[in-house]
C-alpha cells in the first residue's frame, strides 16, 4: 500500500514543478482512440482448521476494450464494454471426508468515460479516467449441502480511476490503471429473492487492482 501511495505522490509532485515546462506529451484532438485493459490472476492458497485442511484456488480473467474520441488535446471522451470470469474452488479435507465447494462468475459491463492526460515529460504522463459504470454479474456456486445456487446482482460505479501513460511511438501508447475513488451502489439476489442492497463511497488503491492496456490512435 504505501508504495504504490508513494510513487503517485512523487509523480504528483513532478507535475506541479514541470508542467509548464513539459507540454510536450500531446494526443491531438480530432483523433480515435481504440484501447483496450486486459488483466489475468491465478491464486492458490493452503491453510489448516480445527479439523483438517482447507484449500482455495482463484482464477480471474478480465477484458475491456474502448473506443473514444479526442474532443480537445488531451482529452478523451468514450464508451467501454467489459467482460470478466471468475472462478473459485474450496477443498475442505478433515478426519472425516473432504468437501468441495465451487462457485463460478460472469460479469458484463458498460461505461461511458472521459479521460485526461496530465503530461509529466516528452513520453510520459499521468492520467485520471472518470466514468459511469454498469455491471450486471451472475455467480453460481454449490453450496456445503451440494445444491446449485444463482446469485444475480448489479452494480453501479461512478468514480474516477488513476492511471500512468507511457508514448511507446507516436500513436501507441502503454497504460497502467490502479485502484478507484467513487461511489458505489449494489442490490443481489439468489435464487431470484432479494437478498442484499449496499451503499459505498471509498478510495481502493492497492496492486490487487492493476491493470495494463494499450491506445492506438487513428
Amino acid at each position: 500500500m504505501k508504495t504504490p501511495m508513494t510513487i503517485l505522490l512523487c509523480l504528483l509532485t513532478s507535475i506541479i514543478f514541470s508542467q509548464e515546462k513539459n507540454e510536450d506529451f500531446l494526443i491531438e484532438k480530432g483523433l480515435w482512440s481504440i484501447e483496450g485493459e486486459f488483466s489475468i490472476n491465478s491464486i492458490n492458497s493452503d491453510y489448516p482448521n480445527d479439523t483438517g485442511n482447507i484449500a482455495r484456488e482463484d482464477f480471474n480473467f478480465n477484458i475491456a476494450p474502448k473506443v473514444g474520441y479526442i474532443i480537445s488535446d488531451n482529452l478523451i471522451l468514450g464508451l467501454g464494454i467489459g467482460y470478466s470470469y471468475l472462478k473459485t474452488e474450496f477443498e475442505n479435507e478433515n478426519s472425516n471426508d473432504l468437501n468441495i465447494n465451487d462457485s463460478k462468475t460472469n460479469s458484463i459491463e458498460f461505461f461511458p468515460y472521459i479521460k485526461k492526460f496530465f503530461p509529466v515529460s516528452k513520453k510520459l504522463a499521468l492520467h485520471l479516467q472518470g466514468e459511469t459504470r454498469f455491471t450486471f454479474r451472475k455467480n453460481t456456486f454449490i453450496n456445503y449441502y451440494n445444491d446449485e445456487r444463482v446469485n444475480n446482482s448489479e452494480l453501479l460505479f461512478i468514480g474516477i480511476r488513476p492511471g500512468i501513460s507511457y508514448n511507446m511511438s507516436k500513436n501507441i501508447l502503454l497504460q497502467a490503471n490502479v485502484g478507484s475513488l467513487g461511489y458505489q451502489h449494489a442490490s443481489s439476489e439468489v435464487d431470484n429473492v432479494e437478498t442484499e442492497k449496499s451503499n459505498s463511497f471509498g478510495f481502493n488503491f492497492n496492486t490487487s487492482n492493476l491493470t495494463f492496456g494499450l491506445t492506438i490512435l487513428l
